[in-house]
């Protein structure tokens, strides 16, 4: 049986994976806040370990198991809006995550992945982004992401702990945040309600939670293919790209509302209207992984969800 330990398990991403692992039999370290509760019921799957403690005091892991296969970071403060130019916030982030990184080491840990963000790209060459270009992050959030990957990265290059870095792009599903332009939409429209709208004329890409997370582990099953001199760093994103508009207007189409898109009602900075067109081939041809779901079925799969409720 396979060990996992998962940091940000109780998040969006987090919550989905901790309940893949479990479906696949691992044996899974969840390091959990005080007062935090999964958004999802795992308390009936064999293999949950619930470790009370956070990144701040990460060493608490190594007063229950003292080895691993993959530790999987994702808890990171300061994802929202309020937040994501606070310098002080993110540069504890990195602070928290080294220590993670060092815990992992102590564990005799095979392989480590952390979650990076297409953000950390900054504004590219037509939206295009491949894991090998210069990147131009603009807020504290994606400067800290980079600055992770170069401070962990360089740790690990010396030791027997491959040093995965995910460029994840923009995610959808069950349990979404209820800020997020795919969940906002959706309640609105099912309320008959209009939705206020950027232009939303650049290109995006959305992949959806279950394909998301199915990727992230089968990078990890794949890990031993993946060259040394390797940098490590894998976007993963849906083969759907397309103008914004697009899927807003899709997710209209499927709800039947009544209310309308008002594209255009809100004013956007430059940074706000970034055009992604991210390039999955590297995880392709290391995984074969690609994702199934459609936007149309995702969006199905919340409506359902939401209205049950």
């Amino acid at each position: 049986m396979k060990i996992a330990v998962i940091t940000g398990s109780t998040g969006f991403i987090g919550s989905h994976l901790t309940l893949k692992l479990l479906k696949e039999g691992y044996e899974v370290y969840a390091l959990i806040r005080e007062g935090s509760s999964f958004k999802m019921e795992l308390s009936h799957y064999r293999g949950l370990n619930v470790i009370k403690g956070d990144i701040k005091n990460v060493e608490i892991i190594l007063e229950h198991i003292n080895t691993c296969d993959v530790f999987f970071h994702l808890a990171w403060e300061g994802v929202n809006r309020k937040n994501i130019d606070n310098i002080q916030v993110h540069e504890q982030n990195v602070l928290y995550s080294m220590k993670c990184i060092e815990v992992a080491l102590k564990l005799n840990c095979k392989c480590f992945i952390h979650t990076g963000s297409s953000a950390e790209y900054g504004i590219g060459q037509n939206g295009m982004f491949k894991e090998s270009q210069k990147v131009k992050p603009i807020s504290a959030y994606a400067k800290s992401k980079w600055l992770f990957y170069c401070k962990a990265s360089k740790l690990c290059l010396n030791t027997e702990m491959r040093f995965l870095h995910v460029r994840i792009f923009s995610v959808y599903g069950i349990n979404d945040h209820p800020w997020s332009l795919v969940y906002t939409t959706i309640s609105r429209l099912l309320k008959n309600e209009d939705v206020r709208l950027g232009k939303c004329i650049h290109y995006w890409n959305y992949i959806y939670i279950d394909d998301l997370v199915e990727g992230i582990i089968a990078l990890y099953d794949n890990s031993y293919k993946i060259p040394k001199n390797d940098s490590g760093i894998f976007n993963i994103a849906s083969n759907d790209t397309r103008v914004l508009k697009n899927f807003v207007e899709e997710i209209h189409r499927i709800t039947c509302s009544q209310g309308k898109l008002q594209f255009g009602a809100i004013e956007q900075t430059s940074k706000e209207a970034i055009s992604m067109q991210p390039n999955i081939n590297k995880i392709g041809i290391i995984t074969e992984w690609k994702s199934k779901i459609s936007f149309e079925e995702g969006i199905k799969n919340m409506i359902e969800k939401m209205e049950g409720d």
